[in-house]
């Protein structure tokens, strides 16, 4: 299964495209573009808020900046945490990780920060928290098409 474009006539018309179909025409990094910038919410980093975003948190389905993108690579290393950090532009990118791009964004993961007030704690803790492990489950399971 391919990724929904991201306009609003691919959305109401739920037309997939695989990367495959992206490879043929140099519109990857176009659409990825347009997924982080063109939301304001995927625009800049979920976790510092200041900077604009360059990666993505592939089991988070949210876009960090470089510097938080780091951050989360070493407490991956460290804690042997499940992240997978990935640079929008500069990676190749199958399509299950489009679809995570499609599926993700940084407005749901906000929410749940914002509903258990803890975006503003360090993002050693912010991950850790409760909350913020059940999301990323379930985003997963919906990413894997399963139920959670």
């Amino acid at each position: 299964m391919g990724v929904k474009r991201n306009d609003e006539q691919s959305v109401q018309s739920m037309e997939f495209i695989t990367s495959s179909q992206l490879e043929l025409h140099p519109t990857i990094a176009d659409w990825l573009t347009k997924h982080m910038t063109g939301n304001p919410f995927n625009k800049y980093c979920i976790d510092c808020k200041k900077r604009q975003t360059t990666h993505f948190l592939l089991w988070y389905g949210t876009f960090v900046c470089l510097e938080c993108a780091n951050l989360h690579q070493r407490l991956n290393d460290f804690q042997h945490s499940r992240v997978y950090v990935k640079h929008v532009l500069h990676e190749q990118w199958d399509d299950y990780q489009l679809r995570a791009v499609a599926l993700g964004g940084n407005k749901k993961l906000y929410e749940i920060f914002k509903e258990y007030d803890i975006g503003n704690l360090p993002t050693e803790e912010k991950y850790r928290h409760k909350c913020t492990k059940w999301y990323s489950k379930t985003f997963v399971a919906n990413l894997d098409n399963k139920g959670y």
